[in-house]
């Protein structure tokens, strides 16, 4: 199964909160498996996810993927 690119994106959680993360999808849509929450350690961020290959792997695998970035981490999407 090959996978889509990643996508970049924010969601406010609230007026003053919001929250970064990179998501990929297998190419069949419509047959993919659960959805699989990484998350990361306090000195990473999401992107760590995509430059060690595991929500690529796991989109392969048929699964919808989303890595998101922790307040505290890495991130400087905040």
């Amino acid at each position: 199964m090959v996978v889509s690119g990643a996508k970049e994106s924010k969601i406010n959680i609230s007026q003053n909160v919001k929250v970064f993360y990179h998501e990929v999808l297998p190419k069949d849509t419509c047959n993919f498996h659960i959805s699989i929450l990484l998350l990361h350690g306090a000195v990473f961020s999401s992107k760590t996810w995509l430059d060690l290959g595991t929500i690529q792997v796991l989109a392969a695998m048929g699964y919808q993927t989303v890595a998101m970035d922790v307040r505290g981490g890495l991130s400087v999407h905040y």
